[in-house]
């Protein structure tokens, strides 16, 4: 029920909340003991410090309220909006002083002034519990009074806070337009920390959301040289550079990010905080993209653990976990335990976030592609085809998540040997990806798999080997990145061209595709099976008829693993 899960919420959350009002309350008597002695603090600024703490008192009154009334939004993300009250230790920092002290000296304006900036606050505090259309409301009144003044810093915070909203309301576009004029209104006019959010926004935006990582990398360190300037290191900034690393295809570089991101974290906040959880989870996430499954899976389990404890049993940031784990079960071939997670995390999603949710339809894609790699494609399309029209609504027609959509649904109507649907699916998706990632965009892998395939079967070698090569190009482009997806591309291309005649060039791709797959995934896995089978007939066309032989015996004996199992 609503009033348990309230409950559960706001026992989760205690030490959290008490931490903050103990650092609150310690902060506040000492700024009122140094008012009296000018070598810790002018005047001026204890004035400041006194009105940003007053600030941090009614954000923190307006999430405990909530709490107490328990409404559907803290109940899903109360904990973490416990995490995110803005520190108490930024209303005695020196730079931040600066930045409050830029109120204007004529009466009349300052009275304005001292109203936008309550509007703000309002704003704030709606985004701290989740009302993310209320916060949305109060911060476009409020740029719009900011407007009227003509004051940079004052409209800087508001166009923050607007973007802030925006984005959580999934309208991408207007989020980006906002966080880029927050950022140039909060340089000219000297508010550091806002330009430095404001970069962080539009990099996780670009980077993550809109998968441009290049783009992100590029206002990530914009992010953190503002920082620098302010005197501060943030863990998310180190979290956040570490995905568009790996995103961009160099996760041993991200292992360094992810590791000073956790560092940071545990230092500022303690090792059972969200936001150390956060950094924990995106830290996983290199080990799979490393092709390091069991170790992805071990980390997973790990922040899997924290989260059930820290966050209880049904929060959304559970499913993230469990469907990472499903994900990896999959690629080892352990698809029942892959099929239990995946369903785990989908029912956490629908619950939490409701049926339409982006989130849901990313765990219904896994789940389908997942579900088809089983030869279940008849489950499976309507699970992919549910996920596509939640992207359609949520995302948008031209984003990258709907074209992730569109090829594993495009994988799907191939495996039930709907040629036609499949071709028009997959190229939907690759001019959604050409012409918002570009044409090596290593997402652009998985569509070019798919109309390869297509050409395959129709019968076109020559247009198929076009497509493989292509895809096998963006493949070993990628440094560092996941070994096994490389493999797999050289196994199909190494298929396609016996098929052609051309076995010499086919066994120089498979000997090493065979080496990677079997120390990575295991000699029983049924990639490597397929491997051996490609190798058989390649052999055979060679007259090695001993090594086709042997080949062929050891794939066969991977196919009756897995007959037996789907038996039992």
């Amino acid at each position: 029920s609503r009033s348990s899960a309230a409950s559960d919420v706001y026992k989760r959350q205690v030490p959290l909340l008490d931490a903050y009002a103990g650092g609150w309350a310690n902060l506040r008597q000492s700024v009122c003991t140094d008012g009296w002695d000018p070598e810790q603090r002018t005047p001026e600024q204890n004035e400041l410090a006194t009105e940003c703490l007053e600030t941090r008192r009614q954000e923190f009154a307006t999430l405990v309220s909530e709490l107490e009334r328990g409404t559907p939004a803290i109940v899903r993300d109360g904990i973490i909006a416990a995490a995110n009250l803005p520190p108490v230790s930024e209303c005695v920092d020196e730079i931040s002083l600066q930045e409050w002290a830029d109120a204007p000296t004529d009466p009349g304006q300052a009275e304005a002034v001292k109203t936008v900036e309550e509007t703000i606050a309002l704003a704030r505090r709606r985004h701290l519990v989740a009302d993310y259309k209320g916060a949305v409301e109060h911060a476009t009144e409020a740029l719009r009074e900011a407007d009227a003044i003509g004051h940079s810093g004052l409209q800087a915070r508001a166009q923050s806070a607007l973007a802030d909203g925006e984005y959580n309301l999934g309208h991408y576009t207007e989020a980006e337009l906002g966080y880029r004029d927050a950022f140039t209104l909060a340089l000219a006019s000297g508010r550091t920390s806002v330009a430095a959010d404001a970069a962080r926004g539009i990099a996780r935006l670009l980077g993550v959301d809109r998968s441009r990582p290049e783009d992100g990398l590029r206002w990530i360190d914009i992010a953190q040289a503002l920082d620098t300037r302010r005197g501060r290191s943030f863990g998310d900034v180190h979290r956040l550079r570490g995905m568009l690393l790996t995103n961009a295809g160099d996760p041993r570089q991200a292992e360094q990010e992810m590791d000073r991101a956790v560092e940071l974290d545990e230092a500022e906040y303690g090792a059972g905080h969200p936001k150390t959880i956060l950094s924990l989870q995106t830290r996983c996430n290199v080990y799979s993209a490393l092709g390091r499954y069991d170790d992805a899976i071990a980390c997973n389990e790990r922040a899997l653990k924290i989260q059930a404890e820290r966050l209880g049993p049904s929060h959304p940031t559970i499913a993230v976990a469990k469907h990472n784990i499903g994900g990896l079960h999959a690629r080892l071939g352990q698809f029942s335990l892959a099929l239990e997670a995946l369903q785990a995390g989908l029912d956490i999603r629908e619950r939490a976030l409701g049926p339409d949710h982006v989130d849901v339809a990313k765990s219904l894609l896994t789940l389908g592609a997942v579900t088809a790699m089983m030869g279940e494609v008849e489950k499976a399309e309507p699970h992919l085809v549910r996920a596509v029209q939640i992207l359609e609504k949520s995302a948008g027609p031209s984003d990258p998540l709907l074209a992730r959509g569109l090829v594993n649904l495009a994988n799907a109507q191939l495996d039930r040997e709907d040629l036609v649907a499949a071709r028009r699916t997959a190229e939907r998706a690759l001019a959604i990806q050409e012409s918002a990632l570009g044409p090596k965009h290593p997402q652009l892998a998985n569509t070019l798999s798919v109309l390869a395939s297509v050409e395959q079967e129709e019968g076109h070698l020559a247009a198929a080997e076009v497509f493989r090569r292509r895809e096998l190009e963006i493949a070993e482009s990628q440094s560092g990145a996941d070994p096994v997806a490389a493999s797999l591309t050289r196994l199909n291309l190494a298929s396609l061209l016996s098929k052609q005649g051309h076995h010499e060039d086919a066994r120089a791709l498979l000997g090493p595709a065979l080496e990677t797959l079997t120390a990575q995934l295991g000699p029983d896995h049924p990639h490597v099976a397929s491997c051996q089978v490609v190798l058989a007939r390649t052999l055979a066309a060679m007259q090695d008829l001993k090594g086709a032989l042997e080949s062929a015996r050891k794939g066969y004996k991977i196919c009756l693993l897995y007959t037996s199992d789907a038996a039992d």
